[in-house]
């Protein structure tokens, strides 16, 4: 039976709503995460240290949460721990979600 055949149509528009919006969200990280890392591979192309990179970048406009904390650039974030650091092993949450079934 459909996802949408035991509820109501105000319901189901909330549900698909609600879809579309974390799909748009899910978009925009995505693409910061591309810009980020194309940003950095080209600074280090051309020289440049890339802790001091992510800090101008991270002061500037440029600034996001997948430059500022999700780095994927090893040494960028001096004082977090962005995956690239652990090399990209799950934390917490990938043990909960591997636990719950």
């Amino acid at each position: 039976m459909p996802k949408f055949a035991t509820m109501s149509v105000t319901k189901a528009i909330r549900l698909v709503l609600f879809d579309t919006r974390l799909s748009i969200f899910k978009l925009v990280l995505g693409v910061q995460q591309i810009v980020v890392a194309e940003g950095m591979l080209l600074g280090q192309k051309l020289g440049l240290d890339p802790a001091v990179l992510a800090s101008v970048i991270n002061s500037s406009t440029g600034g996001c949460w997948a430059s500022s904390v999700n780095n994927p650039v090893p040494g960028a974030l001096a004082e977090k721990s962005a995956p690239c650091e652990r090399d990209y092993q799950g934390g917490f949450i990938t043990a909960l979600m591997f636990k719950v079934e």
